[in-house]
């Protein structure tokens, strides 16, 4: 079932992946090629292309070409949260998913995330990651959570807490991307 939200219709299952771009030339179609292959198919791809100066809005426009779930806005260049702000504007799906142009997501990721929100109806999924340097997955010593775990009013304000006395050592509210977000929320509250 559709949802309108804002004048906008929201399409049910849809998930509109958002990645800003900027001068992402070098990783972008490692990217591109990840969301494009998920296993979750039921997607769109919306690309904004941040003002960037080197060939990134180009190779958009390329992918855009030739996969219809692609849109690609261009625009002058004024950050990453406010590319995110344009997609979200454009966003026809129940969900958003933000993907940074420089990283990448395994082909099941959507997937689970949709599952997931389905067994649980949480207003957010969060998915894990793993960072990769020079080829070497790094060693992570921020994680607190079992997976699949439902978190609680209070387990979010114990780990604010946490996260505001060392954000650096608590990452799970330092990134918009790994997220499924219900895009009515977003929407309805301005967020």
């Amino acid at each position: 079932m559709n949802k309108v939200v804002n004048d906008n219709v929201l399409f049910a299952g849809l998930v509109s992946i958002i990645i800003p771009v900027y001068n992402s030339e070098r990783h972008l179609s490692s990217c591109l090629e990840s969301a494009i292959g998920q296993s979750y198919e039921n997607i769109e791809i919306i690309l904004i292309n941040d003002g960037s100066t080197d060939n990134s809005g180009m190779m958009c426009d390329e992918y855009a070409n030739k996969d219809k779930r692609i849109k690609v806005i261009h625009k002058k260049n004024s950050g990453p949260s406010s590319a995110r702000n344009a997609g979200i504007e454009s966003a026809r799906g129940e969900f958003i998913f933000f993907l940074d142009a420089d990283d990448y997501i395994e082909k099941d990721a959507i997937n689970l995330l949709v599952e997931n929100y389905r067994q649980t109806k949480a207003d957010v999924v969060i998915g894990d990651f793993r960072k990769i340097k020079n080829d070497f997955i790094e060693d992570r010593k921020d994680i607190l959570f079992l997976s699949n775990q439902l978190l609680a009013k209070k387990d979010i304000v114990n780990y604010a807490r946490l996260y505001l006395k060392k954000p650096n050592k608590h990452l799970l509210f330092a990134f918009s991307w790994g997220r499924l977000f219900i895009t009515s929320i977003i929407k309805r509250y301005n967020i």
